[in-house]
């Protein structure tokens, strides 16, 4: 899966975004509010000049209030510019990962390690934004904090959206937002990017995948899981964003059969983070 890099900041107020040759637009009000949306998905943001008007998503300031309305025409309002941005990123998100429909998209955070991806599924709360921070932190390669894709070869993929954070995971680090993002952290929530820290990885196969829960206080606990109950965590772990579930399944018949399967309970992200990615 191929993408390109900032080749300029965007102008006349669209900011432009393509994985391979397929583009996702969004126009908002000024150039500077352009650039602001391109900063928040920085790895897949493009020249608008060198694209073509295809449908897009349209950002303005309408009585003292922030309008975001869809490429079919419907909006929602929001109060706050940083309200609006977080909206525009989750929808270009969705939009870019229906250029890729042909992967498997799974609700999951990664690591590259020498014996090959390990990625940690969850539900939303489980700690795998936590467990992708501490591994960019240590250095590791990531393949993201909560979609990794899965192409036919069954190869782990890189998306690379940034992770948001809680502020006090960055503290632990002594690490502050980037003043290029730090327009974006509100209430606890902050932004980070793992291509200034440990970059993205390279498509490698899984060799461990873990169903994860953050319990405050828990000891680490590492234990085996069944194959099938694996099967049923990854079917549930698929997001209708991509392959279907019947599709991928071939795909997690291999990982199970190739891949260490855990379940893994924790309290201290840090010490499972490191867990993870240790091979004996």
């Amino acid at each position: 899966m191929g993408h390109r890099g900032v080749d300029s900041l965007p102008d006349q107020g669209i900011a432009t975004f393509a994985i391979d040759d397929r583009v996702v637009r969004v126009r908002t009000p000024s150039a500077a509010t352009a650039a602001a949306m391109a900063r928040l998905l920085p790895a897949y943001a493009v020249d608008s000049a060198t694209h073509g008007n295809d449908a897009v998503h349209c950002l303005d300031f309408l009585n003292d209030s922030w309008l975001v309305t869809e490429p079919g025409g419907e909006r929602a309002q929001f109060p706050t510019l940083i309200d609006a941005y977080g909206a525009l990123e989750y929808l270009v998100t969705c939009a870019l990962l229906g250029t890729v429909a042909e992967y498997v998209h799974l609700h999951a955070a990664g690591t590259a390690t020498d014996h090959g991806a390990v990625l940690a599924l969850g539900a939303s709360g489980a700690g795998k934004s936590s467990l992708a921070l501490h591994w960019s932190m240590a250095g590791r390669s990531v393949f993201g904090d909560d979609i990794v894709l899965l192409c036919e070869d069954g190869l782990a993929h890189p998306f690379r959206r940034l992770f948001d954070v809680h502020g006090d995971r960055l503290d632990e680090y002594e690490h502050a937002v980037g003043p290029e993002l730090a327009e974006f952290a509100s209430d606890g929530e902050a932004w980070f990017d793992p291509a200034i820290q440990s970059g993205w990885a390279a498509p490698a196969r899984v060799a461990r995948v873990a169903v994860v829960r953050f319990e405050s206080g828990a000891s680490l606990s590492m234990k085996p899981m069944s194959r099938p109950n694996m099967l049923v965590a990854l079917s549930a772990s698929t997001m209708p964003t991509g392959l279907g579930t019947s599709r991928a399944f071939d795909r997690f018949l291999i990982m199970c059969r190739e891949a260490e399967t855990l379940e893994v309970v924790f309290g201290n992200s840090r010490q499972a983070a490191e867990a993870l990615s240790s091979f004996s």
